[in-house]
């Protein structure tokens, strides 16, 4: 019989992190309950470590129904853990907690208890195998929702009350439905998704949004827990956050460097290796006011790292935290799931299908349901040509006319206004060119961009993130 009490004291500044090690017998009781009681407001997440070292459920503090309960089987297991055999041996509560003014107190109580109460919960699909082992190789990477050659629009950067936002699960369906996405990835903080809520038509990518007091990143595509030794507190470190991001091109997953330039989210690990980076995140979230400038930033930064020979793929993100209803201070629009929406050609609508092509860089990012139709001699935006010289052509599917600039090396060397443009150009052979098109409104908001077309390659000299943040001073 298991009732144990943990006791969470700050001891270090502001921060700290706390293993709790109990003994689990495996018998008649099938089931761990986990509840936490804040006493002072701080952020809370912790990991349940099994005796055979496997992580079984994660937490964030935020609106997760709790008791958190691990068990056997799907049906009897909450949201973010794995259900599976409980086998005898010292369990570990692993505790992180941070907060302000708050050093040597005791700042909440997580109570563990066992139970062989026969309450079912229907969480959905499950996402990881019958042993119980974290990963999630029953996650139907190949399974198609739709099997058409087309541009299909989804969102990269979503929350849920798993950690910090305001919609459940259902409730990001159904908006993303409204919203008329066909995908989105799941990407709460420091959480990988094991289960979700199904849908006939609309993807959902297991994600994870690896959230460190230094910058936050996205893993597109999470195929097992990331952080590595599971040691959560290391993706503070320089060094630490090098390694999950290393182990997640090891594994199969897209890095995407969040929202880089927003105020104290912005990246600022400087020995972060751009080789790591699959794809930057240029634009979050619109309707909060201080990515305006932001993203403006992000734009310039992501054309310096293509002017230096990187084909980092350019996405979009809402990073929605509010529901539908709800809305920033200071903004009058909703913020909303798919806004901006990111649209990614593909083949098929299937998770690997989809990763692979925003990996190529078959990406145009776009607000208010306008698409952006730009390709050179039929080459999509992501591709390399075998010629110095074409015809480019771009056609907005939008109600009103808007600026279109054509953007060459890092410079908008044409512009008009309207619904669609061309542009020819001619390139020296045996060099390292590029085009790509930003759209905006008439009064300069913006409105979408594409990913460029490529010709020739320039071997990069900007090799760190801190040789990006060198270069823009």
């Amino acid at each position: 019989m298991i009732d144990f009490t943990c006791s969470v004291v700050m001891e270090e500044e502001n921060q700290a992190s706390i293993a709790f090690p109990f003994e689990w017998k495996e018998g008649n009781h099938k089931k761990l309950m986990i509840q936490v009681e804040l006493e002072e407001k701080v952020w809370l997440q912790y990991q349940l470590v099994d005796a055979n070292q496997e992580v079984r459920a994660q937490y964030v503090g935020g609106k997760t129904i709790q008791p958190v309960v691990v068990g056997e089987t799907t049906k009897s297991t909450s949201p973010n853990t794995v259900p599976g055999p409980m086998p005898s041996g010292e369990w570990t509560l692993h505790v992180q907690v941070m907060g302000r003014e708050v050093t040597q107190k005791q700042v909440a109580t997580i109570l563990l208890r066992n139970t062989d109460e026969n309450a079912k919960a229907d969480f959905g699909e499950t996402w990881i195998d019958e042993t119980g082992e974290f990963v999630l190789n029953q996650y139907q990477w190949e399974q198609v929702k739709e099997e058409t050659a087309r541009w299909y629009k989804g969102d990269f950067h979503t929350h849920t009350i798993a950690s910090d936002g305001q919609m459940t699960r259902e409730d990001n369906v159904n908006q993303a439905e409204k919203q008329g996405l066909d995908f989105f990835v799941a990407t709460d903080h420091n959480l990988v998704p094991t289960s979700w809520t199904p849908s006939p038509d609309l993807l959902v990518i297991p994600g994870i949004e690896i959230t460190a007091k230094k910058g936050h990143f996205n893993i597109l595509g999470v195929q097992q827990y990331p952080y590595v030794d599971q040691d959560v507190a290391s993706m503070e470190t320089e060094e630490g956050i090098v390694d999950i991001l290393k182990k997640t091109k090891e594994t199969g997953g897209l890095n995407s460097m969040n929202h880089p330039f927003l105020t104290e989210w912005k990246w600022l690990f400087t020995k972060t290796p751009l080789a790591l980076i699959d794809t930057f995140e240029v634009w979050n979230d619109p309707t909060y006011s201080d990515n305006v400038q932001a993203t403006e930033e992000a734009l310039r930064t992501w054309d310096l790292l293509t002017n230096d020979g990187w084909t980092i793929t350019g996405i979009g993100g809402s990073d929605s935290h509010l529901r539908p209803d709800e809305t920033y201070p200071g903004s009058t629009l909703p913020s909303l799931i798919g806004d901006p929406g990111t649209y990614v050609w593909s083949d098929e609508n299937s998770a690997n299908a989809l990763l692979r092509n925003v990996k190529q860089g078959h990406v145009f990012v776009a607000r208010e349901n306008v698409r952006i139709d730009f390709q050179v001699d039929g080459h999509l935006p992501g591709s390399s040509l075998s010629d110095p010289s074409g015809d480019a052509q771009v056609t907005l599917q939008t109600n009103e006319p808007l600026i279109i600039q054509w953007v060459e090396n890092g410079e908008v060397v044409h512009e008009t206004i309207g619904k669609n443009d061309s542009y020819s150009f001619q390139w020296k052979t045996n060099s390292y060119s590029w085009l790509r098109v930003t759209v905006r409104k008439q009064d300069g908001t913006l409105i979408g961009f594409t990913n460029p077309v490529y010709y020739g390659r320039r071997n990069p000299s900007l090799h760190t993130w801190g040789d990006v943040l060198e270069r823009l001073d």
